[in-house]
């Protein structure tokens, strides 16, 4: 609505058109020598505002009859848009007295999202409209007219209540109603936006019934759901496990629509909640490696990293790039949290690129000394899971172990597992041995320490094994031995992978090539508390199989214990199809381990 004022002398005539209301008096304008005139008829009341349309800040001769004769006058047309005053008032004061001035619906509307935008805290900006009864009249006049709003409209309103009010205020039940009526027919991205802002909203019954009631609609009409709200909802409804199958499957439908930042933020969510949903994950596997990951800042492909490891992820081509796309900016990183975590995901992943992994190890060198003994362990846990080579880093695992030395009193269990960790990358020392072969030592961690039957069996295969380094790879060790009850503990079989499809399937094999009870002893447990048939998943590039961690010290004890260890890769394996075709491949693997030692004492069978 235009406001003018037409100024004659010392008086003020004020003239209106108003839209929407009982009065409709358009103005009838004409020439009367070269002037512009207009004319209104004699019963406008002079109390009205003047709205002329078509003479916004414009100065002009207006022609003035108030009883019908004719009278040329210099008059200046004065703008007063109640938009612009509305813009230009900066309280709460200046925008109700816009409001009781005009008392339309449009311009009420228009108070309120003002209001809802001031730069005061919300309780004050409550406490004084509820102590003023303009505001009781603003919220009236929406009320009258709330039938006529448009759907926009009146989410706009909700949301300018919400942000001011704590409590539930007439206009805003009048408003929540609407809605809630309408949530069914109007436009889904709408239906989406009513969704998330009472999900920030929450505070009365009211507010959460409309919060259910649109998470409903929402549910009802996923089909529609548009991918840019895919995963602000994936993110608010992460508990509702119905809905969220239905957000994941169109999800599955627009993924062609779907930005990187949202591949991203879905994949990141999965790994956060553990939850797998494996075709969508395939498929933004693909989509992600297909697109730029090059624009991934480092908090993004640290993320990344974790949910491949979360998430058993093992795509060589996706790994890569963000592996070269860490490349390029890990030098601009500020400190030793992202490489950390980084590191600790390639000892998740069982992969890693040994470039990568050395720049990531000279970042956090210099900063161990500050680096909590979480993270440092995390480190040296990874570094044993991927058998990483120390002989250029020896000064590095050193560091650690001297920054950690305070956990074989605080934590001894931790302790044990650091040491245990080094015996791996055959970097542990007479003095480390003997610091947890100590039988104080022992009797800290088995009686105080250890909370359950598996950390038990865990505690003491462990020390088994530092016993088997000691004996096998520290010539002249003089140390402590393992006590006898611990030293002939079989619990090495509780601790084995559950998951042991591929060695199931080659042992049910091996009984059909010799009789099981002279010929073969499956699941055997050897000193130093190793199992001689394993299984261990490996995720190293190309063809050429090679075991990890753990398994390297496993084979090479065994090894000195005078057993051949036979590797059987699964990209072989498979490829036998039948039960003679497996026993073939079986015979050629074994006699070729022991023809280069026919005084071998007997065969054992890793599998990879």
């Amino acid at each position: 609505m235009l406001s003018v004022q037409i100024r004659r002398g010392m008086q003020c005539f004020s003239i209106s058109t108003l839209r929407g209301s009982r009065y409709v008096i358009p103005p009838c304008g004409h020439i009367v020598k070269g002037k512009i005139c207009y004319s209104f008829p004699q019963a406008i009341p002079v109390n009205f505002i003047p709205s002329i349309w078509g003479l916004r800040g414009l100065k002009t001769d207006v022609f003035w009859s108030k009883d019908g004769i004719g009278q040329a006058e210099e008059a200046e047309i004065v703008q007063n848009d109640p938009v612009q005053l509305i813009s230009q008032a900066d309280n709460v004061g200046a925008i109700l007295a816009v409001a009781s001035s005009y008392q339309t619906c449009e311009t009420s509307i228009s108070c309120l999202n003002k209001l809802s935008s001031l730069k005061r805290p919300p309780s004050e900006i409550s406490a004084m409209l509820l102590e003023d009864k303009r505001f009781t009249i603003l919220c009236d006049l929406i009320m009258e007219k709330v039938s006529f709003q448009s759907d926009e409209t009146a989410l706009m309103c909700v949301k300018s209540m919400l942000g001011i009010f704590k409590v539930d205020l007439p206009l805003l039940e009048c408003l929540e109603n609407h809605l809630e009526m309408r949530l069914i027919r109007m436009p889904i991205s709408l239906a989406v936006q009513v969704l998330l802002l009472h999900h920030e909203h929450q505070e009365t019954e009211l507010r959460k019934q409309t919060f259910q009631r649109a998470i409903e609609v929402c549910r009802k009409r996923w089909v529609e759901i548009p991918s840019s709200s895919i995963t602000l909802l994936m993110g608010i409804c992460k508990e509702d496990s119905s809905f969220l199958s239905k957000l994941e499957e169109r999800a599955l439908d627009v993924i062609e629509s779907l930005t990187t930042n949202n591949l991203y933020f879905i994949l990141y969510q999965h790994a956060l909640q553990k939850h797998r949903n494996t075709p969508l994950i395939k498929a933004i596997v693909y989509h992600i490696t297909k697109n730029n990951v090059y624009n991934f800042n480092v908090v993004k492909l640290r993320n990344m990293f974790y949910a491949c490891c979360i998430l058993n992820i093992y795509d060589v081509n996706l790994l890569a790039k963000l592996t070269t796309s860490l490349r390029n900016q890990i030098t601009a990183v500020s400190n030793y949290v992202i490489p950390a975590s980084v590191i600790s995901s390639f000892g998740v992943l069982r992969w890693y690129d040994y470039d990568m992994l050395n720049m990531l190890i000279s970042r956090i060198e210099h900063e161990l000394h500050i680096m909590p003994d979480k993270d440092i362990t995390a480190v040296l846990r990874t570094l044993s899971c991927l058998n990483y080579p120390c002989v250029e880093r020896l000064g590095f695992v050193q560091k650690c172990m001297h920054e950690i030395k305070s956990l074989i009193n605080e934590n001894p269990t931790v302790w044990l597992e650091m040491v245990w960790c080094l015996a791996v990358l055959e970097q542990a020392d007479a003095d480390l041995i003997t610091s947890v072969l100590e039988p104080s030592f022992i009797q800290e961690v088995i009686m105080k320490n250890v909370s359950s039957s598996y950390d038990l069996a865990v505690c003491n295969v462990r020390l088994q094994n530092l016993f088997g380094t000691a004996k096998l790879d520290l010539p002249d060790y003089s140390g402590p031995s393992l006590p006898d009850d611990i030293a002939e503990c079989s619990d090495a079989l509780l601790v084995r992978r559950s998951n042991r499809t591929a060695a199931d399937s080659v042992m049910s094999i091996l009984k059909n090539m010799a009789p099981v009870r002279s010929c073969m002893q499956m699941d055997a447990v050897v000193p130093y508390g190793y199992v001689v048939v394993l299984e261990f998943h490996d995720m190293t590039i190309g063809e050429t199989p090679q075991p990890l961690g753990f398994h390297v010290m496993c084979e090479r004890h065994l090894d000195k214990l005078g057993y051949k260890v036979v590797t059987i890769p699964y990209f072989e394996w498979s490829r036998c199809k039948t039960t003679v075709e497996g026993i073939q491949y079986l015979e050629q693997k074994m006699m070729k381990a022991v023809a280069s030692d026919a005084a071998a004492k007997t065969s054992s069978i890793t599998v990879s």
